[in-house]
C-alpha cells in the first residue's frame, strides 16, 4: 500500500504491470497533467502490483494518504471531485 496520494502537476506517468516470468509489461494507464495516481489506495488498504514510470520530466504533488482521506471525509467538494474523476477513468 502506498502511504501517499499523487497529483500530476506537469509531465506524464505510465502506470503498468509487469510479468516477472516473461518480463513483458502491460500499460494500464498513461496519465498526464491534472490526473492522479494510486487512487485505489484511497478506497482500501490492500496492496496492488502496479509500477509507475515518468515518461518525461514531471512534477508530482504528494499528499499523505491519511490526510487525503481526512479531506475527502471533511470536504464534500473533494469527495465529489474524486468520485467524478473515478467515474471518468472507469469509462
Amino acid at each position: 500500500m502506498s502511504a501517499t496520494f499523487h497529483f500530476i502537476v506537469s509531465g506524464g506517468i505510465k502506470v503498468f504491470k509487469s510479468n516477472p516470468d516473461s518480463g513483458r509489461e502491460h500499460n494500464v494507464f498513461v496519465l498526464s497533467e491534472g490526473d492522479v495516481f494510486d487512487v485505489l489506495s484511497l478506497l482500501n488498504t490492500k496492496p496492488h502490483n502496479v509500477y509507475w514510470e515518468a515518461l518525461d520530466t514531471s512534477e508530482i504533488l504528494k499528499i499523505y494518504m491519511n490526510q487525503m482521506r481526512d479531506w475527502i471525509n471533511e470536504y464534500p467538494v473533494v469527495r465529489k471531485a474524486i468520485l467524478y474523476y473515478l467515474g471518468n477513468r472507469m469509462r
